[in-house]
């Protein structure tokens, strides 16, 4: 548990705490910016697009990250009707979230590979890497409300959907409660090779 570590060692469960904060943060920002870009103005005008962590995180998500290593920020509501293409939008929408934890991931991977730093920083910046790849591949499934689920909605009919979303928080919750020794070797065969390119090694 992340919590674990307040007293055992304080710097490394301050340094986790804003690489997760950080990343729930930016991955909100980037849903309720594309959004905007795309004429939805329902994530600015409930506070969305900002880049204040309060405005993203969730109470009960943000607890269960500190005690079970796993948690959420707020899903950014849209209104896909204000879109010109309201289902090919809502997909580069959703998808704007995974993309920002790549692209976190990719800065401190050019950090490492051109930038001399101390083995501190070195530790953290691997952390942030490792850290936003699984909140990208995770959030990547198709199982409702996670990012990847939007592409069911170009290849299955509305009512299906509309099921798929009724059923999918439990589902979810049975794979990460009884299922969670499988899905994290599944998470780790993609990202360990990933995080390498990115780095170098």
């Amino acid at each position: 548990m992340l919590i674990g570590l307040l007293l055992e060692e304080p710097l490394t469960f301050l340094i986790l705490s804003a690489i997760f904060i950080l990343a729930l943060t930016l991955h909100e920002f980037a849903h309720a910016l594309v959004a905007n870009h795309f004429g939805d103005p329902t994530p600015r005008l409930a506070g969305r697009l900002s880049l204040n962590p309060l405005a993203h995180l969730d109470p009960i998500g943000t607890l269960l990250l500190f005690f079970v290593n796993f948690g959420w920020a707020k899903p950014v509501s849209i209104d896909a009707r204000n879109f010109p293409r309201p289902i090919i939008d809502e997909i580069q929408v959703a998808l704007a979230g995974p993309f920002a934890n790549l692209f976190i991931a990719v800065v401190a991977g050019l950090i490492l590979r051109f930038v001399t730093v101390s083995p501190s920083i070195e530790e953290a910046a691997i952390l942030v890497i490792i850290l936003n790849l699984n909140l990208m591949i995770f959030n990547l499934l198709p199982i409702p409300p996670l990012d990847g689920s939007h592409f069911l909605k170009a290849i299955i009919s509305a009512e299906t959907y509309w099921q798929l979303t009724q059923i999918g928080p439990f589902l979810l919750l049975t794979i990460i409660l009884i299922g969670a020794g499988p899905l994290s070797r599944l998470l780790q065969t993609l990202i360990v090779p990933l995080a390498r390119l990115i780095i170098g090694s």
